[in-house]
């Protein structure tokens, strides 16, 4: 179907050339699948990887892990990882070999951090709160991983026992190996 558009031609030219394709056509062609593409991911219902997750699957290789490695690399494949900057860090943080530190940081470029809001940082404050008032133990970061977890309405994969008592007084919802 022949469709004329009014188009920005430095735009399109610079399209052109960074996708590194022959036609006007085929960089629109491109354009729009990945638009489309992304806005399809935008809606899907992600499951928020726990620092014990990643650095189980990360750091180590025991016969006991692969059950968890298995549950992560079919999250992978399934474009339903998250991730957050605070677990980021948390992976990060505490290893002494700079050669090891550069490798972990290389595997995490994979995902991008998902944008947290002011809103999932006063709803985290509101669940710590919450916590203490009912004589549970919890850390900023677990609150922020919640709140963030449940205004998505993603579920979070974690072997943090810490999170059964956290979905006792949130919407959280953990998810269930496969």
């Amino acid at each position: 179907m022949a469709t004329n558009l009014a188009l920005d031609e430095r735009l399109l030219d610079e399209a052109l050339q960074v996708g590194n394709l022959k036609t006007k056509k085929d960089t629109v062609t491109a354009a729009l699948k990945e638009f489309i593409a992304k806005r399809k991911q935008k809606k899907m219902k992600k499951v928020l990887v726990d620092t014990n997750i990643w650095s189980t699957v990360l750091r180590r290789n025991a016969v006991v892990d692969r059950e968890i490695r298995k549950n992560l690399e079919l999250l992978v494949e399934e474009g339903k990882v998250a991730i957050i900057g605070p677990i980021r860090q948390e992976i990060l943080s505490g290893i002494k070999d700079d050669k090891k530190y550069h490798i972990l940081k290389m595997h995490l470029s994979a995902f991008e951090d998902e944008p947290i809001t002011t809103d999932d940082y006063e709803k985290a404050a509101k669940i710590s709160n919450d916590c203490i008032a009912k004589g549970i133990a919890v850390t900023a970061v677990d609150a922020l991983i919640v709140a963030f977890a449940v205004r998505n309405g993603w579920e979070v994969y974690t072997k943090d026992k810490d999170f059964d008592r956290y979905s006792k007084i949130t919407n959280l919802k953990k998810y269930n190996e496969r």
